[in-house]
């Protein structure tokens, strides 16, 4: 039963990489949708500026920085009464830090505090449920918020997210239809090796000719992309590019091929056309929310349990891979793509 309660304020305690921060984002939307007289902030501790600069279509969404304890604590001074906080769900438990906030804010009149039991053993929360590894991610903080008393679109809503976007300023956009490659995650095991994205690359040049290639990476990753796919010529490199230029390519390309990571969210959160190349270590953040992607698993050897945990792993050349990603199929992927690409851009496709 939803509590007796009227809410003026929603904080969320964003905790996570940008893949959550933006599945957070798209349920923020749809509570301000709904209540369109609610407050709605949100505290980043590594994300504030690129939240900040991908909500600007928000403008009742209010960012703040607590990445340092004076910032954090500040916060409180800003709470009104009747405030509902919402704490993310993260593997492992909180740090101090977050305790000690949640410890604080809890002696604030008037303020609820919500958040997932398994992850939080020591929190003082007033609403809780347990994390279902089951469901979505973006279903968990629905049916928190609900259990909350904060009205949002039911389960399984396909979200939406007006993202602030821009065409890149050192990277000129191909004049001619164009598909994105996102073969980076955040440590090597999260992708395929390399010479399984260079085939790639080589047979859609072969079924696509009038297609180009866009690599996106961050600037980290633009060496890598050079080694791997530098010489050919239909390859274009765009890494480091700021997140509104990502989102500006991602609007604008035929098709996104990408691993489970926070530019793929990205994509989902904007229902971009897709082919995810998945693994089932934590698969609540997957973006099957997008009716718009296909996410490719194999998971007829798959260990993992779900939670990051179980030996899901393959060798190859030294490095690990996740078993349930490296044992998808060539021949998976690429029909994968065709579906997609038949029924979007069929005037794209060599004959055959």
């Amino acid at each position: 039963m939803k509590p007796q309660r009227t809410t003026k304020q929603v904080i969320f305690l964003a905790l996570g990489p940008i893949g959550e921060a933006l599945m957070m984002l798209a349920v923020l939307a749809e509570v301000a949708a709904k209540n369109p007289d609610m407050q709605i902030r949100v505290l980043a501790r590594r994300n504030a500026a690129l939240i900040r600069a991908l909500a600007t279509h928000y403008p009742a969404f209010y960012i703040d920085d607590i990445s340092t304890t004076g910032s954090a604590l500040r916060t409180t001074t800003r709470m009104q009464k009747n405030t509902t906080i919402v704490i993310q769900p993260t593997f492992g438990t909180h740090t101090i830090l977050i305790k000690g906030l949640a410890a604080l804010w809890s002696l604030v009149p008037g303020v609820q505090i919500l958040g997932f039991r398994d992850h939080g053993w020591f929190m003082p929360y007033d609403v809780t449920r347990l994390c279902d590894f089951n469901s979505r991610y973006i279903d968990n903080i629905r049916m928190l918020l609900t259990d909350g008393g904060i009205d949002t679109n039911p389960l399984g809503t396909a979200p939406l997210l007006s993202l602030s976007s821009r065409p890149p300023v050192e990277f000129a956009l191909p004049t001619e239809p164009f598909i994105i490659i996102h073969a980076f995650a955040s440590n090597d095991m999260r992708s395929l090796p390399p010479h399984r994205w260079k085939e790639l690359v080589n047979v859609l040049n072969i079924r696509y000719p009038k297609a180009r290639i866009v690599i996106t990476g961050s600037e980290a990753d633009r060496a890598k992309a050079q080694h791997w796919f530098g010489s050919k010529g239909t390859v274009l490199i765009a890494c480091g590019l700021a997140m509104p230029e990502i989102t500006y390519l991602i609007e604008h390309a035929v098709l996104y091929i990408g691993v489970d990571t926070g530019i793929t969210h990205l994509a989902g959160v904007l229902r971009k056309q897709s082919v995810v190349i998945g693994n089932n270590s934590n698969p609540l953040w997957l973006p099957t929310y997008n009716p718009n992607a296909q996410v490719l698993l194999a998971t007829e050897h798959c260990t993992c349990d779900g939670k990051k945990g179980g030996e899901c792993y393959v060798e190859e050349e030294g490095q690990r891979y996740y078993r349930c990603l490296y044992e998808i199929a060539d021949a998976t992927i690429y029909d994968a793509i065709d579906s997609v690409m038949k029924r979007v851009t069929p005037e794209l496709a060599a004959r055959r």
